[in-house]
């Protein structure tokens, strides 16, 4: 039997992924902060990370979706709103504060936060897993706050 959620989660790894892609990108194209965006696409290849590590406990059944709160709708639309930057950024439309603040509102609607909304927690084991991840998390948006806040006092 195929596990329901799978296609929630690959969908989700690759966002992760996606915005990875596209901090590296505004590493390139704004050199003078190009540390602060590698580190953000690190932090992004860790969450899809997690995330890998999270999907294998729902599969085992440790955690599991409350599928009333769980909309696809979603991440697709996330996933476009990331095409959408990710196109705008290639084309040079973006100035590197558009660029910080456009992915500080996107990290305010990412993954992490609907699978918190959506995960039901099954076994105690994963709770260090889910507290690294909400620190993380957490973490992560104060640093884009910090970037957006060192590009906008130049």
């Amino acid at each position: 039997m195929t596990y329901p959620y799978a296609p929630a989660f690959a969908q989700m790894i690759d966002i992760e992924e996606s915005v990875g892609r596209l901090y590296a990108l505004c590493a390139e194209r704004f050199p003078a902060y190009a540390g602060e965006w590698l580190a953000l696409a690190d932090d992004e290849a860790n969450h899809a990370k997690w995330l890998r590590e999270l999907q294998r406990a729902a599969e085992s059944g440790a955690i599991d979706f409350d599928p009333v709160l769980f909309h696809p709708g979603l991440l697709d639309y996330i996933q476009e709103h990331i095409q959408m930057l990710t196109a705008n950024a290639q084309a040079g439309i973006y100035t590197a504060l558009q660029a910080a603040q456009y992915s500080a509102e996107l990290e305010k609607t990412l993954v992490e936060k609907l699978f918190f909304e959506v995960a039901l927690e099954r076994d105690i084991a994963l709770q260090p897993t889910f507290e690294k991840l909400e620190q993380e998390t957490r973490r992560h948006g104060e640093r884009m706050d910090t970037l957006v806040a060192r590009i906008t006092q130049g």
